[in-house]
């Protein structure tokens, strides 16, 4: 899809979002009217998320020379631009989540999964302090230990990112997952076995009418029921497909950022953009799994 195309898709989508009257009150400010819309900022931080340029300076210069034309007079310095689109950052999410209501979902059947960010190497960090709440994290597909983020997320059967929590990479996947699923409608959920719970755990889900399904361990006395095996093995190669766009696309596991704020922020809107890449993609009658489509990566 062409570049100014696909700014110009993802501002409009903005721009009706920022009419809504409950975000024209949280977008009031005092003063002056800002030289560059916050409109403009919102699309232009999505936006960066399909060109596949990581470093915002970069960006930011890219922006300048190849859009000044969308923007006459209006683009802002960089660090404004920087310090913006973070103030904007509590906005996003509301955005991707009105998203995710006009894409497909299967009802009640879901996908728990984790991914991490990595932000400096595991000997820099020791050192560090600009990262408070990162952790030392153990991938495990890839037999490597990282500094940084864990995000844990839920995925629909369709491939899409319903919810998701960020924090530390040190701990296990279960305190997230038991974050995570306690605050979910009720349904079945399937998980890998990082997900395994402590039975009054699941049993205290299971109430709730949240069905969290995982294969079990070797050395675990009970054994995956078949009909289980059946769900993983048809359904979990979609959340699979979910990270696999996340970070070869989005740079999600290297996110970049030089403090804990930015990095956060970053994680957020690269969430957003894979939702508002899959709404884009539904409008024009793709499948919301060609993202690379969009982004120009195949």
């Amino acid at each position: 899809m062409e570049r100014e195309l696909l700014l110009i898709t993802i501002y409009c989508m903005v721009e009706d979002f920022c009419r809504q009257p409950e975000i024209i009150r949280q977008l009031r400010r005092v003063g002056h009217k800002p030289k560059l819309s916050d409109e403009a900022i919102l699309s232009l931080a999505l936006f960066q998320e399909f060109t596949g340029i990581v470093d915002e300076d970069d960006y930011w210069r890219y922006t300048c020379e190849r859009f000044e034309s969308c923007f006459p007079g209006q683009l802002v310095d960089r660090s404004q631009y920087h310090r913006r689109k973070k103030n904007l950052n509590p906005l996003v999410n509301v955005f991707r989540l009105q998203l995710v209501g006009q894409l497909p979902i299967i009802p009640r059947h879901h996908i728990i999964d984790c991914v991490g960010s990595s932000v400096l190497t595991v000997t820099k960090f020791f050192g560090s302090q600009r990262f408070p709440n990162a952790g030392i994290g153990y991938c495990a597909s890839k037999q490597l230990y990282y500094a940084g983020y864990k995000t844990a997320t839920i995925v629909s059967f369709t491939g899409v990112l319903e919810d998701f929590v960020v924090g530390s990479a040190e701990p296990h996947d279960t305190p997230y997952g038991e974050a995570l699923l306690a605050v979910q409608p009720p349904g079945i959920y399937l998980g890998d076995k990082g997900f395994i719970l402590k039975p009054e755990e699941q049993q205290s889900l299971e109430d709730k009418g949240v069905q969290l399904l995982t294969a079990k361990r070797k050395n675990m006395k009970t054994k995956t029921p078949a009909y289980v095996k059946r769900l993983l093995k048809q359904f979990r190669s979609m959340v699979e497909t979910v990270n696999g766009h996340l970070t070869e696309l989005f740079s999600y596991n290297k996110p970049g950022g030089k403090s804990e704020r930015g990095v956060l922020s970053r994680l957020n809107y690269k969430l957003a953009a894979h939702t508002t890449g899959q709404v884009i993609l539904q409008q024009l009658g793709r499948p919301i799994t060609n993202l690379d489509w969009l982004t120009g990566v195949s």
